[in-house]
């Protein structure tokens, strides 16, 4: 579904009077219209500084704290407390591999999809097309509105997980919705598809591949991946490298890649992070 990402956000002064022109020459774009909703107010928007090694790997250890939380658990909202103790270990970890191996600086972890692209129908489909086309397009609601479509369910569990953006194709009957930080996105897509009228529910992937880090502890042990890749990385990366370490304490052992992938537990992280292991 990631392929049909192209509706045109309806929020710009000079794009509306665009498409008040095409509609006027019979161009019928209105149709695939997105409609933006407001960022809510809890949303904490992260941005590395390269120029601190500490901001850096602070980052970084809320990222991979987040998604291992994430996958852990089927709560809508990962715990902050738990956020909180989890990324002071993994911020450890990474800096004492940082430390030994300071090439491995270079690689940030990625963030996990904060995004689902929703495929409705019905009467849900009906009341989202009747209230964000024609006139309503392009509507901005304020932070922590709920989303008004008029359809119950799904109104109440966008209002609860604050829905950053949303955009809606008519045409192929696909929603588009952004996550604050905060909402467990794999637990978010269980819900939606809970809904009726909603017939297929799914994390948006685009532009997964890349570098990354992962790291997962088992018996005491980290067991840490960190991939460098580059070179056309949106159509799959031309160029990659792969580096394994175990932490345990403060003792750092890098691991060969043949004998890491003979391990189980590396085989584990790397499916874990989608990294292709």
């Amino acid at each position: 579904m990631t392929n049909e990402r192209r509706g045109i956000r309806a929020s710009s002064p000079f794009r509306n009077v665009a498409l008040s022109a095409c509609c006027a020459l019979g161009l019928g774009l209105l149709w695939n219209l997105p409609v933006p909703a407001g960022a809510a107010v809890f949303a904490r928007p992260e941005v590395r500084d390269s120029a601190s090694t500490d901001t850096a790997v602070s980052q970084d250890a809320v990222v991979l704290a987040r998604r291992i939380l994430q996958w852990q658990s089927q709560e809508l909202f990962v715990d902050e407390h738990r956020l909180d103790r989890l990324a002071r270990e993994t911020g450890t970890v990474l800096g004492l591999i940082r430390k030994h191996y300071p090439s491995m600086a270079e690689v940030a972890a990625r963030k996990p999809p904060a995004a689902l692209l929703l495929k409705v129908e019905g009467a849900l489909l009906d009341d989202i097309a009747g209230r964000w086309t024609g006139l309503n397009a392009g509507t901005v609601l304020n932070a922590g509105a709920a989303l008004p479509t008029g359809h119950a369910a799904f109104d109440a569990l966008g209002a609860r997980l604050g829905v950053q953006t949303l955009e809606f194709w008519p045409a192929s009957g696909t929603v588009f919705l952004r996550l604050a930080d905060l909402v467990n996105p794999r637990a978010a897509v269980k819900a939606f598809s809970a809904i009726a009228g909603i017939v297929d529910a799914q994390l948006d992937r685009h532009f997964i591949d890349g570098s990354d880090i992962a790291m997962r502890k088992v018996n005491e042990s980290w067991h840490v991946v960190i991939r460098k890749a580059w070179g056309d990385c949106p159509s799959g990366c031309i160029h990659r490298e792969t580096h394994f370490f175990t932490v345990n304490r403060r003792r750092v052992e890098r691991i060969d890649e043949k004998t890491a992938g003979e391990m189980p537990v590396f085989r584990m992280v790397g499916r874990f992070a989608r990294l292709g292991l």
